[in-house]
């Protein structure tokens, strides 16, 4: 579906990774088709959605604070007609958590890349923050967007539709089964926020995800916080070298030190074309224990120390 992440190794005893785009893509598309009242596996045809089916009277607009059960466990293997609303305190994988508007000047669907479309997404991430009390990327979560199609965008209905699921991992399209919304899962104890990890590995010098683990036992990183990579588009490989210089910023806050004389690695990972095109701009960072080393606890605030073995 989507290439692996694109991994080189710069500087030495540091890995830089770029993110792949993941399964929001295509979960947006096959919501954007479930949630906007057509497919069936009868071939029942909705006149709202479906041209075939004859004009459409009147959009059908997705309604927010709802949720979606699947039997499916990966993002990009949802099936339309597989998915089945629920109430969010039964089991699901999917959260339609806002519905906004495209301003009246819009005068069609927005393709991914369009200004329109990465705003709308931001809209998204507004609206993230706000449900679950912190940055969505600081999360074990995939956020996406459906739009509807021609159809229902010339019978007026010029929505977009923000969706959460939590994922198994930090950077995996697996997702998890909740019986429960995702309001506050970012504030407090911020169960779903990614935190310290273990790299997942498919091949030497390289690291494919990171798997949750509790800090207290011995593991190879910890999420130390992100930032927004500058400009519209996609990094080049010498703007992606100063994206990971970025995150050794972050890791160098976070802990208290010194870039220069902190006794950790970094760790970056960012989003590939197709993600980026759609608004995620976010670059996430991570302390790194190094090469065949781990370490325990925290390392916020050990300064330019090393890090508990």
């Amino acid at each position: 579906m989507y290439d692996r992440p694109s991994l080189r190794r710069w500087p030495p005893s540091k890995i830089f990774a770029m993110k792949r785009g993941s399964g929001r893509l295509l979960l947006a598309a096959a919501l954007m088709s479930t949630l906007a009242g057509c497919g069936s596996s009868t071939g029942h045809r909705n006149p709202a959605t479906d041209p075939s089916a004859g004009a459409p009277t009147a959009p059908v607009v997705p309604a927010s604070g709802v949720c979606y059960a699947s039997s499916m466990t990966r993002a990009y293997q949802l099936n339309p007609t597989q998915l089945e609303q629920t109430p969010c305190t039964q089991s699901h994988v999917v959260e339609t958590y806002h519905v906004g508007q495209f301003p009246a000047e819009v005068a069609q669907p927005p393709e991914r890349g369009d200004p329109n479309y990465v705003r709308a997404f931001e809209g998204c991430e507004s609206a993230a923050k706000d449900l679950l009390g912190g940055e969505w990327y600081g999360g074990r979560l995939n956020l996406a967007i459906a739009l509807p199609d021609s159809s229902q965008w010339n019978a007026g209905g010029h929505w977009y539709q923000c969706d959460l699921m939590e994922t198994k991992t930090f950077e995996s399209d697996e997702l998890v089964t909740r019986d429960a919304s995702l309001a506050g899962a970012l504030a407090g104890a911020a169960p779903v926020a990614q935190k310290c990890a273990d790299m997942v590995t498919s091949k030497p010098d390289t690291w494919d995800d990171l798997t949750p683990v509790d800090c207290a036992q011995r593991h190879d990183a910890e999420y130390v916080g992100g930032f927004k990579a500058s400009g519209t588009e996609y990094p080049t490989q010498s703007q992606g070298t100063a994206l990971f210089d970025g995150c050794a910023d972050v890791a160098a806050k976070f802990v208290g030190g010194t870039k220069k004389r902190m006794q950790i690695g970094s760790l970056s990972w960012y989003g590939s074309p197709p993600a980026w095109n759609m608004g995620d701009h976010w670059v996430r960072c991570y302390a790194w224990a190094g090469e065949h080393k781990k370490m325990v606890g925290t390392v916020k605030g050990i300064g330019n120390g090393p890090p508990h073995r």
